[in-house]
């Protein structure tokens, strides 16, 4: 890849310079796909030093022709690091606390007529919903149970046939649940993850590892920078 042609293609930009926003490869957290292909919902981000991001995502749209849209209320929306799609289904998961606000999903599931299943998130520790949950295929999920409240886990156990669950640790230290799946099939994972490796296998999954130790210490692993649509 030619980075420098990438930047080129987004000099257009009037915010901060990639070079001050040290999250910027983590572009799943910049906007949610919408349903039908219609494009994309830009991230509102919670922090101040990650605020300018979603606007280089949306002028690499605008470069393509793809439309975006932004949210009508003013509150925190992290994109696809909080909202996740149920593979197969006009459902969307939407994780909601440390980083985004219950009222953002309130407003999508009115405004696209889809269904939300919202879940709190426990702690800070579990920032996005990506680093506790992975929905692999329809029946399939990777998830740490530690980071859900009883009724977020009562709706995962109703809405999979199969969870594969993982630690705390797993979870916080190697990014376990903050892996992609490919179409269903093949799950791309960081190599670390020895046990949910084995565990996916054991259900018929093909493994892809790679090695994401550098993005780990900035708090992002596979599924940060794989942008589902």
């Amino acid at each position: 890849m030619d980075v420098d042609a990438v930047w080129d293609d987004l000099s257009e930009v009037e915010v901060a310079p990639p070079g001050e926003l040290p999250d910027i490869t983590f572009c799943s957290n910049h906007a949610l796909s919408l349903p039908d292909r219609d494009g994309f919902l830009l991230a509102q981000m919670a922090t101040e030093e990650r605020h300018d991001e979603p606007a280089y995502f949306k002028q690499w749209c605008t470069n393509r022709d793809i439309p975006t849209e932004q949210l009508r209320t003013d509150v925190p929306f992290e994109g696809c690091g909080d909202a996740r799609w149920h593979p197969g289904r006009r459902l969307l998961w939407g994780g909601y606390g440390p980083r985004t606000d219950l009222e953002a999903y309130r407003e999508i599931a009115d405004r696209y007529d889809v269904g939300v299943v919202p879940l709190e998130l426990t702690d800070d520790s579990y920032y996005h919903l990506d680093v506790c949950f992975s929905a692999i295929d329809e029946q399939t999920a990777v998830v740490c149970p530690d980071a859900f409240t009883d009724a977020g886990r009562e709706k995962l156990d109703t809405l999979f046939e199969t969870l594969i669950e993982v630690s705390p640790e797993a979870a916080q230290d190697h990014f376990a649940c903050n892996c992609h799946s490919l179409s269903g099939d093949v799950v791309v994972i960081e190599e670390s993850n020895h046990q949910t490796i084995h565990a996916l296998e054991s259900h018929g999954y093909e493994t892809l590892h790679v090695s994401t130790d550098e993005f780990m210490k900035a708090g992002g692993s596979v599924a940060c920078m794989a942008f589902p649509y």
